[in-house]
């Protein structure tokens, strides 16, 4: 085992660990007086102002972000079930939207109510590493927006680019949005933290979210437990016990899900062979990857890559998830939907 310095304790070393993911995003357009309780099965949710003002409440703690201007958003950490509502709402109407997972290549539209449009949001749910300590210290709602100035600063530039994510390849820049926009709160929530000298997370709490952060970032490698281990200087099987305590998953399921999660983006993106992903992705074997694809997909690189990915076979199929693709607008559902 190598000889490693001890970890560094900064504020960048926790954010770089820190990466959203999952987003499942939507526009969502309110009518006057109209709102909506939204909920998911885990994980949080980001609300972008895109236009008019709503509230955002924790009907639970009466916790509540007000967005008055395009650019401010929230988060909602903890919450699962949630109210989203524009003035005067009298009854927000529940929606199973967000509970069940979508993959559409452009984020469809929502509506709520009918008659003027009061508010417009870029709403979405996203996962992010419990394990980083950082997590742990986060309020149930983090309000970002330009009324309030400070560490907290929203930028109304994201709502232009927001407001115009449509058409193939949207979702991508969508998630790569959520991801500033929550390292931007979560940062305005850890600056005064760690000038205050109040959050000093020590070697041992910062060991797991490096090694989530490596992996990330190195998907390609030929990664053991034994060699993350000793990434951090930590025996093989204190390590695997202290990372699935964290993360709740084994290292290699939590490498094989990494894995999996680029290898179904890259089929899906770029005309590239079985063989060619299965290396990117970190296997010698494309028979083994595709054993393990088919394992976690239900079906093999191929079929993915012809059925996620319209180019590939010439088809003019309709399904709801490539209609960008093929001309089509991105799919408006209504609160009846």
């Amino acid at each position: 085992m190598r000889h490693h310095a001890a970890v560094q304790s900064s504020l960048s070393d926790l954010l770089q660990s820190l990466r959203v993911q999952q987003v499942d995003a939507a526009f969502v357009e309110y009518g006057s007086g109209a709102g909506a309780r939204l909920s998911a099965e885990r994980g949080a949710f980001l609300h972008l102002l895109l236009s008019g003002s709503a509230v955002v409440r924790n009907p639970v703690t009466g916790e509540s972000a007000l967005l008055s201007e395009p650019g401010d958003y929230a988060l909602v950490v903890s919450a699962r079930s949630h109210l989203v509502c524009t003035a005067d709402c009298a009854e927000p109407r529940a929606s199973d939207f967000f509970r069940t997972r979508h993959e559409h290549d452009s984020p469809p539209t929502i509506r709520f109510g009918s008659g003027r449009q009061a508010a417009r949001t870029l709403s979405g749910t996203f996962r992010f590493d419990a394990a980083n300590p950082l997590v742990r210290t986060l309020p149930r709602m983090i309000s970002v927006t330009k009324a309030a100035g400070g560490t907290l600063q929203a930028y109304p530039t994201a709502a232009g680019l927001a407001g115009n994510l449509h058409g193939p390849g949207a979702t991508a820049i969508a998630t790569a949005l959520f991801d500033v926009l929550v390292l931007n709160a979560v940062r305005g929530i850890g600056m005064p933290m760690f000038r205050s000298g109040c959050f000093r997370p020590s070697e041992g709490e910062l060991r797991v979210p490096m090694v989530l952060t490596l992996i990330d970032a190195n998907l390609q490698r030929r990664w053991t437990v034994a060699a993350l281990a000793d990434e951090v200087g930590m025996s093989r099987s204190s390590f695997a016990a202290e990372f699935t305590a964290q993360v709740g998953q084994a290292p290699m399921a939590y490498v094989t899900e990494r894995r999996m999660g680029l290898a179904s983006r890259l089929l899906r993106s770029k005309a590239l062979s079985v063989a060619e992903v299965a290396w990117q992705c970190g296997y010698d074997s494309p028979s083994s990857f595709s054993r393990i694809f088919r394992r976690r997909f239900g079906m093999s690189p191929a079929a993915w890559q012809t059925h996620a990915n319209p180019r590939h076979d010439g088809r003019d199929d309709m399904h709801l998830h490539w209609a960008a693709f093929l001309g089509q607008d991105a799919p408006v559902l209504t609160s009846d939907d």
